[in-house]
């Protein structure tokens, strides 16, 4: 009876046997495809962790995703480059992070240069999921990777970059990842009221677009504001190469004044590149500007372009067309005039004043997003101090701009508005400020929605270690191009032939089927 139930149970025994390794495996393998890698964890704490806008609902994962699409589609997950990027990133064992990371950008074929045959979610489930880097490290490496693009040289503009091969190719791919990532589409207030609006100052073409868009906005959106209305504007000096407006494209924006027109169904891009049009156009506005404005040009030589960057006075770039100053002549053809300019001779019936803040160059280096609104915050805070909001606590500040800038800015312009306020000892009183940004869609090239998304991914950088107080690993300055050691010797990359790429294979099932 006995030797009868023994044998009953051996299959069972046997099936037992069987089948606890096969849990115990798929159960090892659900674990660590399910456990956020450092690259998860890191773009999380950056901010790239989803969004709700409107009716559409953006995942974490595809937030992530569109980043890292960007990322290898510019090819900057080519191993040779990874090697070269921890290497002078500094981290602590770069042979045995490159062998890591290798592992994940061959699983997910981000090593080649082909967007559709790239599995971005394999990357970003496998990116960082060893020992060798750690949150921090991830943080840090996305930041430096993404200031690859291009080597933009200080006081570069957007409009000077070289289009690349690859931004041709991929055109389509890059802008569907770029939407995902709120550098196309048209950013619409999300309140009525508002206690002050403030319109980024940018090039002729930028703020004129943006005061037409303003005025559009505010009778779309019945929006009111309550405040002052100001141009952030600044002493940066004109050039024809930029801030002239190709003819056919302004006289769209002065249409598109007279009619209230959506600026998102008006084709007003601006490459990369030269344009003569648009540099006869701006030397033609700048002439006409000065005489408006009693600003004395030398009479034989208006305008002067530098050859070399020897020539050139501090401040001043080659291949730039300049207003040449008559002898004597102090005051200058600037982003403040030009925007006092259009703010005349563009008004709007909904707007009583639009006011100028007028930003100053500190040692030749023209006013950015965060000096100018510091100095608005200033402004405002001022008011609130002297008892102008009565006991109002909570406001609201419009930043109308327009893509691929809007996240950029908005952070920018936030951190400072939390500067001033902490500085005046408003915030421990309770005070909060947002700035909310606005603006039309993306009317750039890959080129330029490129360079945007790199600084974007350093503003978000910089934001995450000052609110959180991040103990970091390495300055801003070593990580951002400009400032970085770009000419340090890596030594050769290491042999990865013998690397086992096989991994664990019910692992490899979750990472392809789970989100």
């Amino acid at each position: 009876m006995a030797k009868h139930s023994f044998q009953k149970l051996i299959p069972a025994v046997l099936s037992i046997g069987i089948l606890a390794p096969i849990a115990y495996f798929t159960y090892n393998g659900y674990i660590k495809s399910t456990k956020p890698s450092n690259f998860e964890l890191a773009a999380n704490k950056l901010g790239f962790n989803g969004y709700k806008k409107g009716d559409q609902h953006i995942s974490a994962s595809e937030h992530q995703e569109a980043l890292l699409k960007q990322l290898q589609m510019a090819g900057y997950f080519q191993p040779q480059k990874i090697w070269q990027d921890i290497n002078r990133l500094g981290v602590k064992d770069p042979v045995a992070a490159f062998k890591e990371i290798y592992f994940a950008i061959t699983k997910s074929k981000a090593d080649q240069s082909d967007p559709n045959k790239f599995n971005a979610k394999i990357l970003r489930k496998n990116l960082g999921k060893g020992t060798a880097l750690d949150e921090q490290d991830l943080m840090d490496l996305l930041l430096y990777i993404s200031q690859n693009a291009f080597g933009r040289k200080p006081g570069q503009e957007r409009n000077e970059l070289a289009s690349q091969d690859w931004m041709n190719n991929y055109e389509k791919e890059y802008f569907s990842a770029a939407k995902v990532l709120r550098l196309i589409d048209r950013e619409a207030p999300e309140h009525q009221y508002y206690d002050s609006a403030w319109i980024a100052g940018a090039s002729r073409i930028g703020v004129m677009a943006r005061i037409i868009d303003y005025h559009y906005i505010l009778s779309k959106y019945t929006i009111k504001v309550n405040g002052e209305t100001a141009v952030l504007a600044g002493a940066r000096e004109l050039w024809s190469n930029i801030d002239g407006i190709t003819p056919i494209v302004r006289d769209r924006l002065i249409e598109a004044y007279k009619t209230t027109a959506d600026m998102d169904a008006l084709d007003i891009s601006l490459p990369v590149g030269e344009d003569k049009a648009r540099v006869e156009e701006g030397k033609e506005y700048m002439a006409d500007l000065a005489t408006r404005y009693n600003v004395k040009l030398d009479p034989t030589s208006p305008f002067i372009q530098y050859n070399s960057a020897t020539e050139c006075p501090p401040g001043y770039f080659p291949g730039r067309v300049y207003a040449n100053y008559a002898a004597g002549e102090k005051q200058k053809l600037t982003e403040t005039l030009m925007s006092q300019d259009l703010i005349t001779t563009y008004p709007s019936d909904d707007i009583r004043t639009i006011n100028i803040v007028d930003t100053i160059a500190v040692k030749h280096q023209r006013p950015n997003t965060a000096s100018r609104a510091h100095d608005a915050a200033t402004r405002f805070v001022e008011r609130i101090i002297k008892g102008e909001y009565g006991d109002k606590k909570s406001f609201v500040i419009l930043l109308e701009t327009n893509n691929p800038y809007i996240e950029r800015q908005t952070i920018a312009a936030q951190r400072e508005v939390n500067k001033v306020l902490k500085n005046s000892d408003l915030s421990d009183k309770g005070y909060v400020i947002k700035v909310e940004g606005v603006g039309f869609k993306c009317k750039q090239d890959v080129a330029t929605v490129h360079s945007e998304l790199e600084a974007l991914v350093a503003e978000k950088w910089k934001d995450t270690v000052m609110q959180e107080n991040i103990p970091t690993k390495r300055t801003i300055k070593n990580l951002l191009f400009q400032t970085r050691d770009n000419s340090m010797v890596v030594p050769d990359q290491p042999d990865v032939s013998e690397l086992s790429l096989s991994g664990n294979l019910l692992q490899d099932i979750f990472d392809e089927y789970l989100l």
